[in-house]
């Protein structure tokens, strides 16, 4: 800004002026504030508006969001220094105040045209908080409930030789809109010095570094970033540092700065010979923050581009960082701008020096420990995930949630933007800005005791993208059943013992994606993975030093009979590592056995009757069922009752035995998801209920019922303790 007359009599003014104010505290107990530019009020930072006398670069209007989450029964709005007058600002001739008005925004993109309450800075306290609070309702809700709120701050006479300089703070969120805006350190009188540097006349210490820290939503990843500085003035007065013509800003005026009384961008003109009027690095100590006025850019992923030449005087400047190397640009990124939150760094900022930005992205307000604000947004994408234990796509009723699914949001380029679980009830949601959204299941969620291990998409896939405009888009749902058992065959299990091989090869429906898994009963081959060969057919073929292993000496029996098949080789078992197996005994050379089981092995399961008259072979003294612990002798009880007092009793029984079979150690292969599916119902329809089985309810019920029942009597993956198996 040119107006050197004012800053020599401020300086004559400050040199010889030692009048101390003194700061009021701020009251004990008060709530958590975030704010622009900060909520310091003793720092010297400060939004700006100014006259054309001023020359501000930034128009003579802002416009802010405010923002309350969702249940808030109130929103507070504090503004500090508002007046145009007295410390910090610099008043007009009659004088000239700033306006404040609020609007209703629900759809947070500043059209809201309700006016909720005008404050004009005359009313406003100086050098102090005006502070209104606002109660919440539904015309400032967003789709999603949570509440916005448009201010605009106003200089009604662009043309009055005034500056006026505020902070804005609010217990809720703030941002500042897209828009070119100015800022200030101002110093005009020996009371701001008196704040600035609390041993005035001394200069050490002080509250204001010359650093400030601005914040921008960047909410999807894109290929260029465009971050505009204005009349940063930068230019030493001793003309060591001097502003040049950057190469990838136009040397014309933006169409955005039209109409003030920014110049085209080259080698600024400044004063007495400096490209900066009054030119950073000031001659005058009390003004001076060195070294020369630099900034950084910090993108999301740590990345730091710095420009050390920012704009001269009156003009406006681009500092851009580009995805393509043919465009103009001042740094070249690896790939695509990653989505977030982007941090403006800048130091050096001398005092009363009016200066500009425009990053044509939201400026997020600062919490009282200077971090930036967690977001507030309008929209929520989501859901839903379910077990959908008929897998027709469809949720029906009784059909449970999942929880704990681990759920990620990927804007239009595949970038991560959110990560959240279920809960309880299987529902999750994403807080966003209109555009195009993928949501994915995160791979993690299909591994080993991962939330949904064993289960496999009804719904078409494990993403969905669906556009935002101007409504909540709830139909990202995620449907699971379990994996259906696979048909496993065994074609060849033999020893060559002329060439000391073992070879077994076994097809599977679910081939090629299914993966077997051979364990050779009483010997070292236990749960080795089979090869994919090809044609749906699986081998394993090693190599055998001891074959004796595999087919040892029989004790009695005639040579060729089924008593020597029995006695020589061990059984095989082929299974996926899903659900589906298959045994049949090991033959040795050309001599072929018939089908035959071993003796009966550890994993086996029992039914609910075997475990009601059995409490002593009980593996634990409690369990949990339904999201309840429940004791041993509760348990007992509730399974012994008749399944005529409710339907849930006859799922108590199946479920109570198949969780008690998995932890003495049967196959959970099978049978996992189906436990977690009987779990959720029976948190649904807890012993008492009074379930009907012509309700709803059981229609869900039977099936999973059905399928506890199936694998507690050894009819799936794991054997009933009373045949012989193959065990593993």
């Amino acid at each position: 800004m040119s107006n050197s007359r004012r800053m020599l009599a401020v300086v004559a003014v400050l040199a010889v002026s030692c009048i101390v104010l003194g700061m009021s505290p701020q009251a004990l107990g008060a709530p958590a504030y975030s704010g622009l530019p900060t909520v310091d009020e003793t720092d010297g930072q400060f939004l700006s508006l100014a006259g054309t006398g001023f020359d501000t670069l930034a128009g003579d209007t802002l416009w802010l969001e405010l923002r309350a989450p969702k249940g808030a029964s109130s929103l507070e709005i504090g503004i500090f220094d508002g007046d145009t007058d007295g410390l910090w600002d610099i008043a007009a001739v009659p004088p000239v105040n700033l306006q404040f008005t609020l609007y209703l925004d629900p759809k947070a993109d500043g059209t809201g045209t309700t006016v909720v309450a005008t404050w004009d800075g005359v009313t406003m306290p100086d050098n102090a908080w005006f502070t209104q609070t606002i109660p919440t309702g539904p015309e400032a809700a967003a789709p999603n409930g949570n509440y916005f709120y448009t201010l605009r701050v106003m200089n009604p006479d662009s043309s009055a030789n005034m500056w006026s300089n505020f902070k804005i703070r609010t217990d809720g969120v703030i941002s500042l809109f897209a828009m070119p805006f100015s800022f200030t350190g101002p110093l005009f009188t020996v009371g701001e010095a008196n704040i600035l540097y609390p041993s005035w006349p001394s200069l050490s210490p002080t509250t204001y570094d010359g650093i400030w820290d601005f914040y921008l939503e960047v909410p999807l990843s894109g290929t260029f970033l465009s971050v505009w500085d204005g009349d940063l003035d930068f230019g030493s007065h001793d003309l060591v540092d001097n502003d040049t013509d950057d190469p990838d800003t136009t040397n014309t005026v933006p169409a955005w700065a039209m109409g003030t009384l920014a110049v085209p961008e080259g080698v600024a003109v400044g004063y007495s010979g400096a490209t900066g009027n009054p030119p950073d690095d000031s001659q005058y100590a009390t003004f001076r923050r060195s070294p020369s006025v630099t900034y950084d850019v910090t993108d999301p992923s740590g990345i730091v581009y710095s420009n050390h030449n920012p704009s001269g005087n009156l003009e406006w400047e681009q500092f851009r960082i580009d995805s393509y190397t043919t465009r103009p640009a001042d740094y070249y990124a690896p790939g695509l701008l990653p989505p977030g939150v982007y941090h403006v760094h800048m130091s050096g900022a001398d005092l009363t020096n009016l200066n500009g930005w425009n990053f044509f992205y939201e400026v997020v307000c600062v919490t009282e420990e200077g971090l930036p604000c967690p977001p507030v947004l309008p929209y929520n994408v989501g859901d839903l995930v379910w077990l959908d234990i008929n897998g027709d796509g469809f949720r029906d009723p009784g059909e449970p949630g999942i929880p704990n699914v681990v759920v990620t949001l990927h804007d239009y380029n595949g970038f991560l933007l959110n990560i959240t679980a279920t809960d309880t009830s299987g529902t999750y949601s994403f807080e966003v800005y209109p555009s195009t959204y993928t949501v994915r299941i995160a791979p993690e969620n299909f591994g080993v005791g991962g939330a949904l291990e064993h289960l496999v998409s009804t719904t078409g896939g494990d993403e969905q993208t669906d556009v935002v405009v101007d409504a909540n888009v709830l139909t990202y749902d995620f449907g699971y059943e379990p994996i259906p058992c696979e048909e496993i065959c065994i074609l060849v299990a033999r020893i060559f013992t002329d060439r000391n091989k073992l070879l077994v090869i076994a097809t599977s429906s679910g081939a090629p994606e299914a993966q077997l898994l051979i364990t050779i009963c009483g010997t070292s081959v236990v749960n080795e993975p089979m090869t994919y060969t090809g044609d749906g057919l699986y081998r394993y073929y090693v190599d055998v030093d001891d074959w004796s292993d595999f087919c040892p000496s029989y004790e009695t029996g005639e040579s060729g009979s089924d008593l020597e098949c029995f006695r020589l080789c061990k059984m095989v078992c082929v299974y996926s590592i899903y659900c589906g197996e298959a045994s049949r005994r090991l033959e040795k050379d050309t001599f072929s056995c018939g089908p035959c089981e071993c003796d009966g092995e550890p994993g086996c399961t029992h039914t609910h009757g075997y475990w009601k008259n059995h409490p002593d072979d009980w593996p634990v003294d409690e369990l949990v069922v339904g999201g309840v612990l429940y004791t041993k002798a509760q348990l007992i009880a509730i399974i012994s009752t008749s399944s005529s007092a409710g339907a849930e009793y006859t799922m108590m029984k199946q479920l109570v035995a198949a969780k008690l079979n998995l932890v003495a150690g049967s196959d959970p292969s099978c049978i996992a998801a189906w436990v977690l599916a009987a779990d959720l119902w029976m948190a649904a329809y807890p012993p008492g209920t009074g379930v009907s089985e012509s309700s709803a309810a059981w229609l869900v019920g039977e099936p999973l019922k059905n399928r506890l029942d199936d694998y507690n009597n050894g009819r799936l993956c794991a054997p009933h303790c009373d045949d012989d198996h193959c065990g593993r």
